[in-house]
């Protein structure tokens, strides 16, 4: 897991959003802080909108409620590409309904 966590700093969008997929399988709420610091900086390059969008789908996934904060505000901004809006809104919906095993 290491691994995956160090790709999320590499210089490489394409190894930071394989990383990012990797963790969204993964599913472990640990990965929550690295994804939400490694997402914060990716907003900075509006070009990698797709590393962006699977950085926020880990994030919903890994269940990583203290991010919801963070993405509440990013709806509120203007400048985001679709997708992104897509992967907000999913990722808020999932932390913000509880779980239940039926």
């Amino acid at each position: 897991m290491n691994e995956i966590m160090d790709q999320l700093r590499d210089k490489k969008s394409q190894k930071r959003r394989s990383a990012a997929k990797k963790l969204r399988k993964l599913k472990d709420i640990n990965a929550g802080p690295y994804l939400l610091a490694a997402l914060e900086n990716e907003l900075n390059d509006e070009r990698t909108w797709e590393t962006q969008y699977l950085m926020i789908m880990a994030i919903g996934e890994c269940d990583y409620k203290p991010a919801l904060p963070f993405l509440n505000g990013l709806v509120k901004q203007d400048n985001k590409a679709t997708m992104l809006y897509v992967a907000i809104g999913d990722a808020i919906v999932r932390l913000s309904t509880e779980s239940y095993n039926i």
